[in-house]
């Protein structure tokens, strides 16, 4: 039994050293995520929308939030403006690397050049793709992250990771 429990010690380890590599220096954990204000205000403008819509609100989710902080300073720090990462990580994999929950229903939007929360609402609301995520009955958690860098194209980037399950939940 000591040995088993050795063993599987050893594999957490290489797991998280392994999320380690797989998320790069520049990624953000779920456990040192923090919402800025104007992040913990685009949430409660979401939820607004939603609930004028008759839907429920959106919890803050951390994995979602690491994941839509790392897109948008990858985007910011690598001058590109895509779904996929600047390593070729896919935006929904990017999710599932910063530990979201397997199997569960994702969704993201992202933002150049919008300073504000209200400039990306506004962006996003005006767009149907984007507004589908925001409006779908579907996701219950979100994450939210934002980048600026004033080399960059764009200044501002902005990413929202949704999910279909909470999980694990900070408050703003």
């Amino acid at each position: 039994m000591p040995r088993l429990l050795s063993r599987l010690g050893v594999l957490a380890v290489v797991g998280w050293l392994a999320l380690g590599a797989t998320l790069g220096a520049s990624a953000t954990s779920w456990g040192a995520y923090a919402p800025d204000a104007s992040e913990c205000g685009f949430l409660a403008v979401i939820n607004e929308y939603r609930a004028s819509n008759g839907l429920h609100a959106l919890t803050l989710s951390a994995t979602l939030g690491a994941a839509a902080e790392h897109h948008s300073r990858d985007m910011a720090n690598n001058n590109v403006f895509s779904h996929t990462l600047s390593t070729g990580v896919s935006w929904s994999a990017n999710i599932m690397n910063h530990g979201y929950v397997e199997g569960a229903a994702r969704a993201e939007n992202i933002a150049a050049g919008r300073s504000s929360a209200s400039g990306v609402f506004s962006q996003w609301v005006n767009s149907s793709g984007h507004r589908a995520n925001m409006l779908s009955p579907k996701l219950y958690a979100i994450g939210i992250g934002r980048a600026y860098n004033a080399a960059s194209p764009y200044d501002w980037y902005w990413t929202t990771t949704f999910g279909g399950r909470s999980s694990r939940l900070i408050t703003c």
